[in-house]
């Protein structure tokens, strides 16, 4: 009698907290992680920094322009900044410049470092998109786990129910000698073992309900519940049941964001190869520059001092116009190294996007697979799951009737328990493996 009380206890431990909690369905799950997970906000920030950048390299070709004053005092031997003399005397000097250059041309390597970043950026964006895409499959295995931990967590405590059901029919049998004393520690022994099952279950739901509020850049302890919106998966199997696997992969390898992002990232580092080897050619610039000093010590030809706006906007005043041409001689080989590096690079990236490329097909080939294996192991779970309630019904009507043994009686509630098991297992591995190429065929979730 102890051990049913504390069965019906465990029973209801979890029961208030999913009576109140909010229902989310597979939609709401990922439109929540899609605004709150962490991974995905600093995807956003590296798509702003690589914007950011190509902005800096673009105002590369913008000419420069700076101003900057030096004010102070010599004292002792110095030259005067006016009279560019030897003197003694103490002088106070401020000296005016403005100053401005533009590239005009070095072998493009301007316009290849543009092009590099305008890639780069691109890649960042499709990264992104690949993070949101990854995040989309993570949070629907997670909410398939939830249900699944659920129907354990219903299976177990309707094992419980029967069992402590039976537990009082057999103690009846035994007070009146019907049945023997074996016969209840049996059931007894069989309600603890559902009844750790269920608090199994209950844990693996509080554990996933956890993963969930992470993706979804929740409180761990936030309360809710999900709904199950997926309408019994039909949907789902009817798509499997015309999937073709070749067109998936072709749609994927043109689609896929990761697919494109690699390919951008390959243009990149073309054009940053093309750009490091520019460093190594002459490069030709044009400059200009205004500027002009004081001193308190200047005098005119007439012996008179020049006031300040006089010397700066007019006496001092100095106008100055260049063009610079500048050739890499020597450089302890940094210019064709970084060259070199950058073609390596470039090789890299393209076996990584080769190995991706593989990567991607494989996986598409293998949840093709696997979505049919699960399909058909679930169809032959859920075709035997009636019979098994059936036999179970009869075992337990032969039981209460002295027909049937305990072991008998166990047997077929076991039978029953794990045929459900596997059905929920399987149901929600075929959708898992179908909403992935569902994503991959056509490059979002549908939510039935």
């Amino acid at each position: 009698m102890n051990s049913l009380r504390l069965t019906l206890t465990l029973l209801t431990c979890y029961l208030p907290a999913l009576t109140f909690a909010q229902q989310w369905t597979l939609e709401d799950c990922i439109l929540r992680a899609g605004n709150g997970n962490v991974r995905m906000e600093q995807s956003v920030l590296q798509v702003a920094t690589e914007q950011s950048k190509y902005g800096q390299a673009r105002a590369r070709r913008i000419p420069s322009l700076s101003m900057y004053s030096t004010a102070g005092m010599q004292l002792g031997r110095s030259i005067d900044p006016t009279t560019n003399t030897y003197t003694t005397r103490q002088v106070a000097y401020q000296t005016y410049a403005l100053q401005s250059s533009v590239l005009l041309f070095n072998w493009h390597g301007l316009n290849n470092t543009i092009r590099a970043s305008m890639y780069n950026y691109n890649a960042a964006r499709y990264t992104a998109k690949d993070m949101q895409r990854n995040l989309w499959i993570e949070t629907a295995a997670t909410y398939l786990a939830l249900l699944h931990a659920k129907s354990m967590q219903r299976i177990s405590q309707e094992a419980i129910l029967i069992t402590s059901r039976q537990i009082g029919v057999t103690d009846t049998l035994v007070k009146y000698g019907k049945a023997i004393r074996t016969s209840s520690i049996r059931l007894r022994t069989q309600l603890t073992g559902d009844s750790v099952m269920y608090l199994k279950s209950g844990h693996s739901l509080t554990q996933i309900k956890a993963e969930m509020c992470q993706l979804m850049g929740m409180p761990v302890d936030t309360v809710f519940d999900i709904r199950d919106s997926l309408t019994g998966g039909e949907r789902y199997f009817a798509f499997l049941r015309q999937a073709n696997p070749a067109e998936i992969t072709e749609h994927a390898l043109r689609n896929d964001p990761g697919q494109i992002a690699d390919k951008l990232q390959e243009q990149s580092l073309a054009y940053t190869v093309r750009s490091a080897r520019a460093g190594m050619f002459p490069s030709l610039s044009m400059g200009a520059s205004v500027g002009s000093n004081y001193s308190n010590h200047f005098r005119s030809f007439t012996g008179d001092v020049v006031k300040y706006p006089e010397q700066l906007f007019n006496t001092n005043l100095s106008r100055n116009i260049y063009v610079s041409l500048s050739i890499p001689v020597f450089n302890q080989r940094s210019l064709a190294t970084s060259a070199h590096n950058a073609k390596i690079s470039l090789r890299s990236i393209g076996l990584q996007r080769k190995a991706n490329t593989e990567e991607l097909a494989k996986h598409i080939h293998l949840a093709y697979q696997d979505a049919w294996a699960s399909y058909r192991e679930y169809l032959q779970y859920n075709g035997s799951v009636a019979d098994f309630e059936e036999a179970f019904e009869l075992t337990r009507v032969l039981f209460e009737h002295g027909k049937a043994s305990v072991v008998e009686f166990l047997a077929a509630l076991n039978e029953l328990n794990i045929s459900r098991i596997n059905r929920s297992n399987y149901f929600h591995d075929a959708v898992m493996k179908i909403m992935m190429l569902q994503l991959y065929a056509r490059d979002t979730f549908e939510f039935y």
